[in-house]
């Protein structure tokens, strides 16, 4: 009888085990306080906005941290809430800047723990302390991720990052203050001890607003304000503020660039030519730079940033914008970007073609000395397009060309003075430019001798 009351009991322990979640070595959790209780009822039940449930919850943030150390994007992507935002991205380019991240680590451990799950009007706040490892990088701070109930699931709609080797170096900062203070203090007459307790306050004040600051101006450069994101650019370049992170700061420039910040773009130019907090490229870095000097308003820059949108240099071609800032240096009596302009009305290249200005720009260019535009107008009196067909006037810029040293005008101008045409029959005046043309060679220049020159001068 003894032993059938022993094994009795015995059951009926380990069933109550089983119940409380020790068996398969899980977490004892115990029962919802009064506060949790309360809080379900004040902010949502089962069907009425989200299911207050610590459990769904928690499951949620594991699945998360699982998906983050193993790599797996799309799962981890899907834990965040369309709307999410962090430092800047937007969830597409955080996708990205994610999957950078995974190629450039080979290993990543995520481990957290004091995990509390907080109700509020929207969803959940889970506070915990989180370590990351990889191979290149480690880190540590506190966490808040601020979940969302969406289509039935949570999402990540928010999270803050304290990192704790910042906390560190601000305490180890505001107490190597307190220390030079408190020496201070110690010379008679020189400083009270109120006085010293107001320093170390004020120090942990200025930490403190300098953090609010921070998240400020995120809100407001999220929302598009250059300002706000020029100061951040320049708050995460600078070694000052203890928060320096090239990568924010390039990001920050970057949002004003293209907003057409003019400082931006110089600075963009500038930290892609460096490689500074984004892969090096100069071709990048050339064009933002280019960029910038031509909204300053360098004729040379707008012709030069023309070129590269005609070719596809450093930027996608965009044949229209060319034209843009072709016409902006041409008006400034740019000579190049007068015969580049004139080129592209001749080919009818992001604007219809109309052989009258063509000939009119040319004109201008070769009038402000342009060699190429020299050889390109005398071409058009001799065929007569866009100008009436003047043989003499094509010699003359024949002549003018090849006193600046084109072979090509050289060569034709020997030929007309040997048949005669717009100028007196001459055989002396041909053989002395046929002579020059040789002396410097058939290389210099290529091409048909009697056609238009075609090539963007940059």
């Amino acid at each position: 009888m003894v032993q059938h009351i022993i094994f009795f009991i015995s059951v009926t322990l380990i069933f109550f085990f089983l119940l409380s979640g020790f068996v398969q070595g899980e977490e004892f959790r115990s029962p919802d306080s009064e506060i949790e209780k309360q809080e379900r009822q004040k902010f949502g039940q089962e069907g009425e906005g989200y299911p207050a449930n610590k459990e769904g919850v928690l499951e949620f943030v594991e699945t998360w941290r699982q998906a983050w150390q193993s790599k797996k994007l799309d799962t981890y992507i899907d834990c965040y809430a369309r709307d999410f935002r962090s430092g800047g991205r937007d969830l597409d380019a955080y996708r990205r800047h994610k999957r950078k991240l995974n190629k450039r680590y080979e290993k990543i451990r995520v481990r957290i723990d004091d995990l509390k799950v907080t109700w509020t009007e929207e969803g959940a706040k889970v506070s915990f302390h989180e370590v990351y490892d990889s191979d290149q990088y480690h880190d540590e701070g506190r966490k808040d991720l601020h979940l969302v109930f969406v289509d039935r699931e949570w999402k990540i709609k928010k999270e803050l990052w304290t990192p704790a080797e910042s906390e560190k170096k601000s305490e180890a900062e505001i107490k190597e203050k307190m220390e030079k203070v408190v020496d201070k203090a110690r010379k008679p007459g020189k400083i009270s001890e109120r006085e010293v307790k107001g320093e170390v306050k004020t120090e942990r004040d200025r930490a403190a607003e300098s953090r609010k600051r921070i998240k400020k101006l995120e809100q407001s450069a999220n929302h598009g304000n250059i300002e706000a994101q020029l100061t951040l650019a320049r708050i995460y370049g600078s070694d000052d503020k203890g928060v320096k992170d090239d990568e924010q700061s390039f990001f920050w420039y970057r949002e004003a660039a293209r907003q057409g910040s003019i400082e931006a773009q110089k600075k963009v130019g500038e930290m892609y030519t460096r490689g500074l907090g984004v892969k090096q490229d100069k071709n990048r870095g050339a064009y933002w730079s280019v960029v910038a000097a031509a909204r300053e308003g360098d004729s040379e820059a707008q012709n030069d940033l023309g070129v590269m949108y005609i070719k596809g240099d450093g930027v996608e071609k965009e044949p229209a914008k060319a034209v843009s800032w072709l016409k902006k240096a041409a008006e400034k009596g740019n000579s190049r970007a007068q015969n580049n302009l004139a080129i592209l009305y001749i080919q009818g290249t992001g604007v219809e073609k109309d052989i009258g200005r063509a000939a009119f720009w040319t004109r201008k260019a070769a009038e402000h000395g342009n060699v190429e535009a020299q050889n390109n107008l005398a071409v058009l009196y001799s065929k007569g397009r866009g100008v009436e067909k003047d043989m003499e006037k094509a010699a003359f810029w024949f002549e003018k060309a090849a006193e600046q040293g084109s072979i090509r005008a050289k060569k034709i101008l020997g030929l007309l003075y040997l048949g005669g045409e717009g100028v007196d029959k001459d055989v002396d005046r041909a053989m002395y430019w046929f002579k020059q043309a040789e002396q410097e060679g058939d290389d210099a220049e290529k091409g048909s001798e009697s056609e238009q020159g075609t090539s963007l001068q940059q």
